[in-house]
């Protein structure tokens, strides 16, 4: 993945997740900036039940902000409550999490069980 700042110069950008143990799992997205050091941004990762496609909650860790956004990747569109896809219709959120799908890194990651529909 990559993006194109306002000066023209692309930034890299990487994801991953990894299990912490305990069913609990860590985003981890990487930005590689052309003239600086990398830029790590952690957050928990956690299925939600939804009534259409996935749904996942996206929550920075407390050291990063702390935010929480709910992203969910269906067949019709894909949505995300942070500012970015709010006010452009894309963001890295979605990004990552559906370039971890086609790499079917978010298999093993599923709702709690008896988890009902109508999140995100």
């Amino acid at each position: 993945m990559s993006q194109v700042t306002k000066n023209g110069k692309a930034v890299k950008r990487t994801c991953e997740v990894w299990s912490a143990g305990g069913g609990r799992w860590v985003l981890t997205l990487t930005f590689w900036h052309p003239r600086r050091a990398a830029e790590d941004l952690h957050y928990h990762l956690t299925a939600i039940a939804s009534d259409w496609g996935r749904a996942f909650e996206v929550r920075k860790l407390a050291a990063d902000g702390g935010e929480v956004y709910h992203v969910n990747l269906s067949d019709a569109a894909e949505s995300c409550d942070c500012l970015g896809h709010e006010h452009h219709g894309h963001c890295k959120h979605v990004s990552a999490l559906l370039a971890l799908q086609a790499r079917g890194k978010l298999d093993a990651i599923r709702p709690p069980a008896g988890a009902k529909g109508g999140a995100a």
